[in-house]
């Protein structure tokens, strides 16, 4: 097995040099995570929420509507019916203002549907393409559960109050009441144009649509967000606004080296298993055998955590005991911020700080990217025009980044990161590599580190960074790994470790690969999983726990459309969007519920 200094990735773009000093935050990191989230929280549900101004028998009126649902015509927005409307009078001189364009009023149109008794009116907004309006990217699952709520919980007016735009007050409300079709509420402020704005609970979900704001006092109605949504649905309108839910299924997964986190098809994460560091991101410390949510509601396109060897096949593994001192997660929101939460011993959060965070904290300096990945103790990411930033423990023993540093000068089309190393794809199909086995520093304190590329001539659409060992596959669907080779994690058959690519043995076509700790799993065309490598935990999945050199069936007869080797086990997404797990599971990291190792892949449970 090549050591850890010797064996080496990648070959020579260039070489640059960075202070490796940065600031660190002092500041609590779990009071600074809890306020990102409940900011991304508000701003997610405030672009759902528009102002109103009109004119209505001669006199100015104002208040607030939700935005519930759109076609290729009109954005439809529900308001609170007297805002518009006075017995037979209705409004003239009617415009709205969006979130993402304050100040900048738009002509609406006040349609025929009303309900007098829950004071419910329509509006609409026509030829929204034309306009800068991007309702697309609204997030439309911020109803919340209203059947379950009790007196005594908080809850929040969002409006237009005396026409101060998205006002949202800060200390809480207390339910009082719950009647048939509403909720009343005990509000310390309520004034003219809360009207038709939406009550939120506490995680910013919307729960109800307020009525009477400016007759109410001291007290606050609001009607059940159901039955708004029950009765626009009656009348035949695109209702798209809903609770958020696991039921669409999985469309992605990430194992690490002991939990394991999933994204569901509306952007919902589910983390379980080792959780002392915060990194199930469910505000807590507590192991979880079973998917927990995490906390803060954003909405999430990908996720990655951390993976590395547990037990014998981690170098050194006297000095670390500890088999998840790196146990961190990263997810990539649906409009490219990344948040991370977990340990952040090494900097791995990429917030400037050191200290762990139970819940969803944002990557310092407002970068957009469209790719992320998750190494041992560092991160990182693509922007949208393909350049790469890293944080953490990037390079070496010495040297921590606590917020994200630009690698190297070029462009590259994706990324990932592994044990200590990285590797992208280049814009030209070839795959370049930096990281520990690639570092060193001057006499100036200073760290240079190089990019370097793989050997070999080959051209490649994707590459897998695992803990000594890498994998891609080629433009004409060949598979190829490099690196340390003591398990058969290459795949081509032998023990024989390697800094030039081998060809996987077998004859099969892979659409995806992933490198874990010592085995490496892949996709057929057709959906078939195989794994090879290190076996003694079963996370081949093979039904053994017999190495294997080159690639062998997982079994069970599923159809797989991604997957994700980890530490010590494996998950794939099925075609359903179900996710299966296989291998070791001391700290509950397959989710079925138990801490059984399982050397068949065996379904996630406790989804609801």
């Amino acid at each position: 097995m090549l050591s850890r200094r010797s064996l080496v990735f990648v070959f020579c773009l260039a070489a640059l040099s960075v202070s490796a000093a940065s600031p660190v935050d002092n500041s609590t990191p779990s009071q600074s995570a809890q306020r990102a989230v409940k900011e991304a929280e508000e701003e997610e549900v405030k672009g759902l929420v528009v102002m109103i101004d009109c004119r209505l028998d001669g006199n100015d009126s104002w208040g607030a509507g939700i935005i519930f649902g759109f076609n290729n015509e009109r954005i439809y927005i529900v308001t609170a019916n007297h805002v518009v409307r006075n017995g037979t009078e209705e409004a003239v001189n009617l415009l709205v203002q969006f979130r993402s364009l304050p100040n900048e009023p738009i002509e609406a149109k006040l349609l025929r549907s009303f309900d007098k008794d829950l004071d419910l009116a329509v509006l609409a907004i026509t030829d929204w393409k034309r306009r800068s309006i991007n309702v697309e990217s609204l997030s439309f699952d911020r109803a919340g559960e209203t059947s379950a709520i009790k007196r005594g919980e908080a809850v929040f007016s969002l409006g237009y109050p005396n026409q101060k735009a998205w006002y949202l007050n800060v200390q809480e409300d207390k339910v009082s009441e719950r009647k048939r079709d509403s909720l009343v509420y005990e509000p310390k402020f309520i004034a003219k144009g809360h009207s038709g704005g939406p009550l939120l609970n506490d995680k910013r979900q919307i729960i109800g649509l307020i009525k009477h704001a400016e007759s109410q006092a001291p007290q606050g109605e609001a009607i059940d967000i159901e039955k708004v949504l029950e009765r626009l649905e009656e009348w035949g309108y695109p209702v798209k606004l809903r609770k958020r839910s696991a039921a669409t299924g999985f469309a992605l997964v990430s194992a690490g080296s002991s939990h394991t986190c999933g994204v569901t098809a509306n952007g919902v994460v589910y983390c379980w298993g080792d959780n002392r560091y915060g990194q199930l991101g469910n505000d807590s410390t507590a192991t979880s055998y079973t998917p927990v949510e995490i906390v803060g509601g954003l909405k999430f396109a990908s996720v990655s955590v951390s993976g590395h060897p547990i037990g014998s096949e981690w170098p050194n593994y006297s000095l670390h005991a500890n088999v998840d001192s790196y146990g961190y997660s990263c997810g990539l929101t649906t409009n490219g911020a990344v948040y991370c939460w977990g340990n952040s011993g090494d900097g791995q959060l990429g917030n400037r700080s050191r200290q762990s965070a139970f819940a969803p904290t944002p990557v310092s300096d407002g970068l957009i990217f469209k790719s992320i990945s998750a190494g041992l103790n560092h991160a990182c990411g693509l922007t949208m025009d393909g350049i790469p930033y890293c944080w953490g423990h990037v390079f070496n023993w010495e040297y921590d980044f606590l917020a994200p540093v630009r690698i190297g000068s070029g462009t590259f089309q994706s990324l990932s990161a592994g044990h200590w190393d990285n590797c992208s794809v280049r814009n030209d199909g070839a795959v370049s590599c930096w990281g520990t086995f690639h570092s060193k520093s001057n006499a100036n304190s200073k760290l240079t580190w190089i990019i370097e590329d793989i050997p070999g001539k080959l051209n490649f659409v994707m590459v897998s960074n695992g803990t000594n060992h890498a994998c891609g596959i080629t433009t004409n669907s060949a598979t190829y790994c490099w690196g340390s080779n003591e398990k058969g994690q290459l795949g081509d058959n032998s023990t024989t470790s390697g800094k030039t690519p081998v060809l996987v043995l077998g004859r099969l076509t892979f659409k995806s690969v992933s490198a874990g700790a010592s085995h490496t799993c892949g996709i057929t065309a057709n959906g078939i999983a195989y794994c090879w490598g290190y076996n003694n935990d079963g996370r081949l999945g093979n039904g053994t726990t017999a190495n294997s050199l080159t690639p062998v069936r997982v079994s069970g007869g599923l159809t797989f459309g991604s997957i994700s080797a980890g530490g010590s086990h494996t998950c794939g997404i099925t075609t359903d969007k179900t996710i299966y797990c296989w291998g070791s599971n001391r700290f509950g990291q397959l989710g079925n519920g138990s801490t059984t190792t399982m050397t068949t892949p065996t379904p996630v449970s406790g989804l609801p």
